[in-house]
């Protein structure tokens, strides 16, 4: 009964998704638009083939909130916070150095910010092609730490340098990373785009351990079929990987490869990869939207706009004497787009994992209501 109040409850707000929301303020002569912005996700979730390991749940899987300002040309900023996992996100002052100098040499951003590397977890939450990131961003993806970055932008490549020496508001994930992120886009044109991308990061924890591990993609378990375990002397972490984007009107196709080295002191280095590939047809004829990542589809009809999906995912932690496991995932998704504030999405996920001669092969059934503004 819960989840079916809180379900109708979120497309009852969607309901009305179909106009603009009011929810900026534009100041007088120039001063800028300062807006409120939110994200609220709720997902149920259905397991087969392994009841022992997994139950089936419904709940909250994301309540973000926050704040953005915005002066043109000058400088923008964000503070948004993950009221369901009581994390925070993004927490960033970014200044155009044209406001500055008079030239445009690119953004410099001062902040709490997402390090590059895994293409599925550096886009926005609202904007998920599939309700959860594919395994190997999930193990390898470092997250966010506190940094700065300089962002150059051009019409055929965008660069990125960052360099981090703190860790979260919460004073967790301390130590150094350096990262940077390159894409070629010899197409970047509305419903027309090509991204060739390469990122690469070092990480020199500040503790002395370090795990690789990913879940099943579902969000409301926290089951995970492989596991590297402690990997004890670590002493850096690099992270390397290759994107590819194709957007041609209503098909998109994105596949990345993520790679992860842990170098140890006193033991061998264990390395883990993984692999992404997925397609996406919009039946109603929109594309994608692109901005360095996939965004959301925007309803060119008034009844919206309705995408179909197909993902195939791999993640292989079998290195260095260490029986992590190798796992891989095909999902099959449904997206309906409501307006710009509001999206249902249906993923079927078919896993299969060995670890240590074990086979493990669960399904799952997800489905998400989200508002976002």
């Amino acid at each position: 009964m819960r989840g079916l109040l809180t379900a109708g409850l979120l497309c009852v707000a969607g309901s009305a998704a179909a106009a603009d929301w009011p929810t900026s303020y534009t100041f007088d002569n120039g001063g800028g638009q300062l807006s409120l912005t939110g994200n609220f996700a709720y997902d149920q979730n259905h397991f087969s083939g392994d009841d022992a390991r997994f139950e089936n749940d419904d709940d909250m899987r994301r309540k973000e909130f926050g704040m953005t300002y915005k002066l043109d040309g000058v400088l923008d900023a964000m503070a948004y916070y993950d009221y369901q996992s009581d994390l925070w996100l993004d927490i960033y002052l970014r200044v155009q150095t044209k406001a500055l100098f008079g030239k445009d040499y690119g953004a410099v951003r001062v902040g709490y910010i997402k390090t590059p590397v895994g293409l599925d977890s550096v886009g926005s939450s609202r904007a998920t092609s599939l309700l959860e990131a594919p395994l190997a961003t999930q193990a390898i993806y470092e997250g966010r730490r506190t940094g700065v970055e300089w962002a150059l932008t051009r019409k055929t490549y965008a660069l990125q340098l960052q360099g981090f020496a703190g860790g979260s508001p919460e004073a967790t994930n301390h130590g150094t990373t350096m990262a940077g992120h390159f894409a070629w886009t010899p197409h970047k044109e509305a419903g027309d785009v090509i991204h060739l991308g390469l990122a690469y990061s070092v990480e020199n924890p500040d503790a002395t351990s370090a795990r690789v591990r990913a879940k099943l993609e579902a969000g409301l378990t926290d089951t995970r079929l492989i596991d590297s375990g402690a990997l004890p002397g670590t002493t850096h972490i690099q992270r390397g990987g290759l994107e590819f984007i194709r957007i041609a009107g209503p098909f998109t196709v994105l596949a990345e490869h993520l790679e992860e080295d842990v170098a140890r002191d006193g033991h061998a280095d264990f390395h883990a990869q993984g692999n992404t590939v997925y397609g996406s047809w919009i039946l109603t004829g929109e594309s994608r939207a692109y901005n360095g990542t996939l965004g959301n589809v925007t309803p060119t009809h008034p009844a919206g706009a309705v995408e179909l999906l197909a993902r195939y995912s791999d993640l292989d932690l079998n290195d260095a004497g260490i029986e992590g496991g190798y796992q891989h995932d095909w999902t099959l998704g449904a997206n309906y787009y409501f307006g710009k504030h509001f999206k249902v999405q249906a993923n079927y996920v078919k896993a299969h994992s060995r670890r240590a001669g074990v086979e493990v092969d669960p399904n799952a059934f997800e489905m998400r209501a989200q508002v976002m503004f």
